[in-house]
Formats: C-alpha cells, structure tokens, sequence
C-alpha cells in the first residue's frame, strides 16, 4: 500500500505543468459549498471535512484543468468544478476497481448541471492521467483512513 501511494505522489508530481490561463481572481468558496442545489449527502460529508478552507488552501480558481484522483462518487469533483468554472475542467478518475462500486452514484451525479465540467476517467492509479493529458493546474488525491480523510494537492509552482 505505501509503494502504491509513493508511486502515485510521484505520478502527481510529474504531471503536475504549468498552469494555463487561469484566473487570479478566487470564487467565493464559502458561497460555493452553501450552494443550494448540493446534495444533502454532500452537505454532510461538509461537516468534517471544511470543503471551503481546502478549496482556499489549494488554491483552485476559474479556468484550472485539474485531476482529481480517487474522485470515488465525486463529492471533492463537483467542489472543484464549481470553482473552476467558467471555463476550467476536473478530470474525475477512478480505478476500474473503484468505479464499479460507485458507477451509479457518480454517474447520478454527472447528470447534474455542477457536474458539467467534470469527466469521469477510468484508469490506473499509477498512470491516472487520460491518455495525452498533461499540463494540469493541480492534482488533487484522496485518502480515507479509518474516519479521517487525507487531501493531497501538488500545483506547480
């Protein structure tokens, strides 16, 4: 398990480029997680896990293309979309492992208008990037260990 999570951390690293044009403006994060068409599952999850505070610390603006590995049903993708857009991307990936268990939630949630900018990519995690896609503005990676969640964000710098 550690050789797989120091494997993908490096993976992050390297697809990890230069940002493209993004703007210098941050959304409102607050505004964004008191959205009134998210979910009251995703509310929940809210509680323990200060979605705004993480969207101000990585950083994420409009116009970001960003990875999202181990995206699972995508609570942390929508966040992400909601921040990038207009005109930004959230690449939501999943092993195949990981996606047959959550295939019917993510896909109910990609049905949604917050979920316009996300597509879901099925694909190893230790080569999580669609093939030919690099030049990501940040890479996020999600861990969950017994009831905490671990949140990795690389951005190059």
């Amino acid at each position: 398990m550690k050789h797989r999570i120091l494997a993908c951390l490096l993976t992050l690293s390297a697809i990890a480029a230069t940002p493209a044009a993004v703007s210098q403006t941050a959304p409102d994060y607050a505004a964004i997680v008191a959205a009134p068409d998210r979910s009251d599952a995703d509310r929940k999850l809210d509680t323990n896990r200060a979605p705004a505070q993480w969207l101000a610390f990585i950083g994420a603006r409009p116009g970001m293309k960003i990875l999202d590995i181990f995206a699972v049903y995508g609570w942390k993708a929508e966040l992400l979309a909601r921040a990038v857009a207009p005109g930004g991307k959230v690449y939501a990936q999943n092993s195949e492992a990981a996606f047959t268990r959550v295939k019917d939630r993510l896909d109910a949630r990609l049905e949604t208008s917050a979920a316009a900018n996300i597509v879901s990519v099925v694909r190893p995690f230790e080569d999580p990037a669609p093939p030919g896609m690099h030049d990501f503005d940040l890479v996020t990676f999600s861990m969950p260990i017994t009831t905490s969640l671990i949140l990795v964000s690389i951005a190059p710098r």
